[in-house]
């Protein structure tokens, strides 16, 4: 297990006494130096990723490819979902689409560097809770035969389809159609409908 930006405070109680029965404990806190100014509750404001900051690093990618497959994911997603920004020290964005009335998470896109890593990775979990599997199924199957993809997809019947198969966006780029594969299949769930393979 890793602890992630956990802050650790010694507290001292200093107890008074009053007239009588009365008696007041007074906590002090050590190690809150900066805290206070952090927010009001004393935690890190939560900072998500934006539109912007995607792409500005989208744009420092060298192959154009894997420039126009990140752009167009996260247009499809301002245009027919609901983009969220991460909020881990790396890009990211997730993106939930409203399907019989409810917001249902579908895949998300993180962007590294240090060393660069670009992934697409797809939430077969909530497809699955809010669509049921036949439909999580249908979405596996019209997904575009990626090699590093393929391998995780099939591993999904075993897994009750509740993970999250990704693929590098460089690999997606050598597929040809892979983008356009990967958006007919999103809009068919999008739709209501099963995606055809």
């Amino acid at each position: 297990m890793q602890l992630r930006q956990t802050e650790v405070y010694a507290v001292e109680l200093s107890q008074y006494s009053g007239g009588g029965d009365v008696r007041v404990i007074v906590p002090r806190v050590h190690g809150e130096v900066a805290s206070t100014a952090k927010s009001p509750s004393g935690r890190r404001p939560v900072q998500r990723t934006t539109r912007a900051e995607m792409d500005a690093l989208i744009w420092t990618r060298p192959d154009p490819e894997v420039r126009r497959i990140a752009t167009a994911l996260l247009d499809h997603a301002a245009a027919e979902g609901r983009p969220e920004g991460g909020t881990a020290k790396y890009r990211s964005m997730s993106v939930y689409y409203r399907v019989d009335g409810r917001q249902v998470r579908r895949w998300n896109l993180s962007l590294q560097n240090g060393p660069v890593r670009d992934d697409l990775s797809f939430a077969f979990g909530s497809i699955t809770y809010h669509l049921g599997r036949d439909m999580a199924a249908a979405f596996a199957a019209s997904l575009p035969a990626v090699p590093e993809l393929t391998e995780k997809l099939e591993a999904l019947p075993a897994k009750e389809y509740n993970a999250w198969p990704s693929v590098s966006l460089p690999a997606l780029a050598s597929q040809p159609g892979g983008l356009e594969s990967i958006l007919s299949a999103i809009q068919g769930l999008v739709d209501g409908r099963a995606p055809s393979a």
